[in-house]
């Protein structure tokens, strides 16, 4: 039989004896069934967003500020870094085995002790927590242009966001009610590109096209 690795939070005491008595198939609850309601388009759809964000609008910017050398250099480095260490992720999961590796705490812990479990608690917190201030920053910024917002008001609109967007998702127990709002999301990124590329399309045909001055490499 194989061996049963306990959560790293849980105590020798928390683990339930397990038996030849037991049954191995459980009847499927209510409880059960709730655990599983994300849909394969749900997940698609929340995962596209996670990878879109709004940090898709501001990549224009950066490359025009950078310049476009500097700005693909940049991106292709992060397109290899993240590649790796998806790599290393699924090295890490498949040499653990299905019971260690159903969360990253657990993977933490399986290969790195109590500290490898503080790591990815660490790893978790901290991104968030960047993450979440970009995107308060990002949103309040584009609020107070489109909606023409004096900047005294950017703290109420700060709060605003927050009570009214942040929290009541926030509260969802569970991440496949997010599908609606990443759909949205999704929807909201995909028509300002359309739109911008639109706009571009246009201006570039009519008597007085834009002219676009970005170097390789700006160094001011």
């Amino acid at each position: 039989m194989g061996e049963y690795l306990p959560s790293p939070r849980s105590t020798a005491t928390d683990v339930e004896s397990v038996g030849e008595a037991q049954p191995l198939v459980h009847s499927v609850t209510k409880e059960h069934k709730e655990q599983h309601e994300g849909t394969i388009l749900g997940s698609t759809i929340t995962l596209t967003n996670t990878i879109l964000g709004s940090g898709t609008l501001a990549v224009p910017y950066a490359i025009a500020s950078s310049g476009y050398g500097v700005g693909v250099a940049v991106m292709v480095t992060i397109a290899l870094l993240t590649q790796y260490s998806v790599h290393l992720l699924m090295l890490a999961s498949d040499a653990a085995g299905n019971a260690a590796a159903k969360t990253y705490e657990s993977l933490g812990h399986h290969t790195m002790g109590k500290w490898g479990t503080y790591l990815a608690e660490f790893t978790f917190i901290f991104g968030g927590f960047g993450t979440l201030t970009s995107y308060f920053i990002f949103i309040t910024d584009l609020f107070c242009v489109v909606f023409s917002v004096p900047k005294a008001y950017r703290a109420w609109v700060t709060v605003a966001c927050t009570v009214f967007v942040i929290l009541p998702l926030s509260l969802l127990r569970k991440l496949g009610k997010l599908r609606l709002s990443s759909l949205l999301a999704t929807c909201a990124v995909g028509y300002v590109v359309s739109l911008f590329f639109t706009v571009y399309i246009v201006v570039q045909s009519s008597n007085h096209p834009i002219v676009v001055d970005t170097p390789a490499v700006r160094t001011t």
